[in-house]
């Protein structure tokens, strides 16, 4: 009892020098749970607080199963977390110094040239381009492969027919190449695509020149050689005018000495060029009739400029500057062409329908005789009307012999009969009701290329005349004479005779490529040797070139005249018969059975290959 009130007096006493130092400061001890509280529940010192705290966190195995709501911990050592960093560290620093060497390896060597071999394509880095026309492959600046077209500047121009087909030929390939490049691994290709497919590899000359890939304009304007003007340039004018951006420029080929398809792919060709808004441009320099502009007025002048030559490519379609020839037509109006322009939702000739149309925008633009021709037709088609009188109907037969035999299976082998000419005729020509003028008067018109259907007894005189008699070819069989009665009245009558050579049985391609040439040159030709491509290599001298030109113009001539008929007579298996489609018109050839076909069954169909 002693030792408890000592204890308390000696608490009072430091509590009262507490107060006395520091009046405002209390001291509170906060219980323990260390401390164990009074045996007795009616202590002073007894509470109830140390049953409501906490206790203290104890060491526990970790559980078994994650507490709900909380992820379980990362087994993932700190050693193992420093290694992925370190390797990616490493991938980047990697990454950097391979796109570096790339950049560094572009620039030193910014030309892959490929091989011409399709079946080898083994890339040679090279900073020289090839000699002649090809396609190659290049890589630009950031390391990426591409296609285009390199032609020498200094290459003559046009291209051979063959080296053209060899450039198509080749780019399938190439292009096929390039997509595997940028796949890193080989993949079977669509073996048709759509007409206008635009290939994202490939870049246009002008492109690839700006890049340095290629040779670039002002080294193609260093050149020393100069290419001759296209038809209907002015070279005294092409400075002033700009560069056109797009373009459609027609070589003038025929080698296969017909006239007849070079006149549906030009005016088709013309027609494509307005649709794909390029601007159009013909080239004659290899043509072997001679110069466009001894048959036709010069085309429109376009309002700007041709590009350079090296920039005009036969391949892809899509290229800014397309180039077309014969050897080229299988490419621009194939398959792909057919499937874009025919009308799907029709049956029969009218599919043809769009296609036709191009043709026919090329013959109103482009069929413009020259100047002493278009008079004749002109004065011919004025007296002809005169003849037929009001209401009186002209009908048009064009006969095709020679080496153009008929689709029809029984006559393939010779030729349709010309008495089946003669009776569509007659039907054709007669008046189309009994309310016609007593003065009209139906004309039936005659031209081919066979001088001995003139004297033929399907086609008696005066119901059959002429078509045109400015110019006239002779054969052996038929002497040389004064001309029909029926049409030794027309002004300015001169008939031709090619009296050394003949023309029997009708346009042969060896007969045409040996006019002006004797000895054992046209024997060879005549004979069949060698080929159409072949056969102007050399210089064609004045007196050839005078004969085709001849040819050429009673051809034209024939087909102005029929062309302007109510009705036309003629087998679709010629180019001649569906070039006077085109010159009548849809309406009245197909709508209103004006074109009469006597070769089967077969409609009108546009540029054949």
């Amino acid at each position: 009892m002693t030792n408890h009130l000592d204890l308390t007096l000696s608490t009072t006493r430091a509590n009262m020098l507490l107060s006395r130092s520091s009046p405002r400061m209390t001291l509170r001890r906060n219980p323990s749970f260390h401390e164990k509280g009074p045996s007795s529940a009616t202590s002073s010192r007894f509470t109830f607080s140390h049953l409501l705290a906490s206790p203290p966190p104890s060491p526990s195995l970790p559980a078994l199963i994650p507490r709900h709501g909380k992820p379980p911990p990362s087994p993932t050592p700190r050693l193992v977390r420093r290694i992925g960093r370190l390797f990616l560290w490493l991938g980047g620093v990697s990454t950097i110094l391979y796109t570096c060497f790339l950049l560094f390896h572009a620039y030193r060597h910014p030309r892959t040239i490929i091989p011409s071999t399709p079946s080898s394509y083994e890339l040679v880095a090279s900073s020289t381009l090839p000699d002649f026309p090809t396609p190659l492959v290049v890589t630009d600046a950031r390391g990426r492969s591409h296609w285009t077209v390199s032609i020498p500047p200094s290459h003559p121009f046009p291209l051979s027919p063959h080296e053209y087909a060899e450039i198509c030929a080749e780019t399938s390939e190439v292009s096929s190449h390039v997509a595997d490049l940028h796949r890193n691994k080989h993949v079977t290709h669509a073996a048709h695509f759509s007409y206008y497919h635009v290939d994202p590899h490939f870049l246009d000359v002008s492109e690839a020149s700006q890049a340095g890939l290629l040779i670039s304009a002002s080294e193609a304007a260093g050149s020393t050689w100069s290419p001759s003007p296209l038809v209907g340039e002015s070279p005294s004018t092409l400075d002033a005018l700009p560069l056109c951006p797009r373009t459609l420029t027609l070589v003038l080929e025929t080698p296969s000495a017909g006239l007849g398809p070079t006149l549906l792919l030009l005016w088709t060709a013309y027609g494509l060029a307005r649709s794909e808004n390029r601007t159009f441009f013909l080239d004659d320099t290899r043509w072997a009739y001679g110069r466009y502009t001894a048959f036709f007025a010069p085309p429109p002048p376009p309002p700007c400029r041709a590009p350079p030559r090296h920039e005009m490519l036969p391949c892809p379609h899509h290229a800014r500057h397309l180039l077309v020839s014969s050897a080229t037509a299988a490419h621009v109006f194939g398959g792909g062409f057919t499937d874009e322009f025919e009308d799907a939702r029709k049956m029969g000739v009218a599919r043809q329908r769009p296609i036709f149309d191009l043709a026919r925008a090329g013959y109103e633009a482009l069929f413009r005789l020259a100047d002493d021709d278009a008079a004749y037709v002109r004065t011919r088609l004025r007296a002809l009307r005169t003849r037929a009188g009001e209401g009186g109907r002209v009908v048009g037969v064009h006969v095709r012999h020679g080496d153009k035999h008929p689709l029809e299976f029984q006559y393939r082998d010779s030729y349709i009969p010309l008495d089946r000419y003669a009776a569509v005729a007659r039907e054709l020509a007669s008046p189309s009701s009994i309310s016609s003028p007593p003065s009209s008067q139906p004309i039936i018109l005659l031209a081919s290329d066979d001088p001995d259907v003139y004297a033929a007894p399907e086609f008696p005189s005066p119901s059959f005349e002429r078509a045109q008699s400015l110019i006239g070819l002779a054969s052996a069989s038929v002497p040389s004479g004064p001309a029909r009665p029926s049409t030794a009245s027309i002004p300015g009558f001169t008939r031709f005779i090619d009296a050394p050579v003949g023309w029997e049985g009708g346009f042969f391609a060896g007969m045409f490529w040996s006019l002006g040439r004797g000895g054992a040159a046209a024997a060879a030709v005549t004979a069949g040797q060698g080929d159409g491509e072949g056969q102007d290599t050399e210089m064609v001298g004045e007196e050839a070139m005078r004969l085709r030109g001849l040819v050429a113009r009673a051809y034209l001539l024939d087909l102005a005249v029929l062309g302007a008929s109510d009705a036309v007579v003629c087998t679709v298996g010629s180019s001649a018969c569906r070039v006077l489609a085109v010159m009548m018109g849809w309406e009245r050839a197909v709508e209103e059975g004006g074109w009469r076909n006597v070769d089967g069954e077969f409609g009108w169909r546009g540029v054949s290959w």
